[in-house]
């Protein structure tokens, strides 16, 4: 490999390193500043991998990933429900939505939802996967 080459690649992976850091600090700045938690709930058949929220012009956008627990390779039935609870843990709202397969990683998929409102200072985003 050429100098020039490596350099070019090392500048591409520092790219890539800080462009990951700010985003994962700027969805951790907001949830913080705006007091907002999320909670994770899995089912025996898959468990919500990961979820990141995300500030939009209208409202917020919540996105994730599910992994199936066993039998790998296979999809995952079901769908996820997304509950605002507010600060007393009351349900201001449920949403529920299907989620779409990872190409070439079936025991894998994602799931995102537009809320159009940002959840008031204290309240939990609750993402729960439900296999029926």
């Amino acid at each position: 490999m050429k100098l020039t080459s490596k350099v070019l690649h090392g500048c591409v992976v520092l790219f890539a390193f800080l462009t990951v850091g700010c985003s994962t600090s700027a969805e951790k700045n907001f949830l913080t500043d705006n007091g907002i938690s999320v909670e994770r709930v899995n089912s025996k058949l898959a468990h919500v991998e990961r979820v990141k929220v995300s500030k939009t012009t209208d409202g917020i956008m919540i996105y994730g990933v599910l992994k199936r627990h066993d039998q790998p390779r296979r999809s995952i039935p079901g769908h996820v429900d997304i509950e605002i609870l507010d600060s007393n843990g009351q349900s201001l709202d449920t949403i529920s939505t299907n989620y779409s397969r990872i190409p070439l990683n079936k025991n894998q998929s994602t799931f995102r939802v537009e809320l159009s409102a940002i959840p008031e200072n204290g309240s939990v985003i609750r993402v729960s996967h439900h296999p029926k």
